[in-house]
């Protein structure tokens, strides 16, 4: 399993940038990642932009975020910072 952290981020909310990771296994792999940027926040869920995800929605806690990657498939995610509800962690600091 490969994670790459891709894009820039100029703006106080995370939302320009994307976290890519990939399967080159023949099996489905699940792992505990660390996403260490200072600008997201507990519970922040994470979008796949591709749409290979299966499974239920992917959040940061802690900085700490549990995935599960398809064999032979990558994952695109971009935070979530204006989820479904209305209330977002995010609106203090846009």
């Amino acid at each position: 399993l490969h994670a790459r952290e891709i894009g820039e981020k100029w703006n106080l909310v995370s939302n320009s940038g994307a976290l890519v990771i990939v399967n080159s296994e023949a099996v489905d792999i699940t792992e505990t990642l660390l996403v260490a940027d200072s600008k997201l926040m507990d519970s922040t869920r994470m979008v796949d932009l591709i749409g290979n995800h299966r499974g239920p929605p992917m959040q940061l806690w802690a900085a700490l975020m549990t995935v599960t990657v398809p064999a032979r498939t990558a994952l695109v995610l971009k935070p979530d910072v204006a989820p479904p509800g209305g209330y977002t962690n995010y609106k203090r600091v846009q």
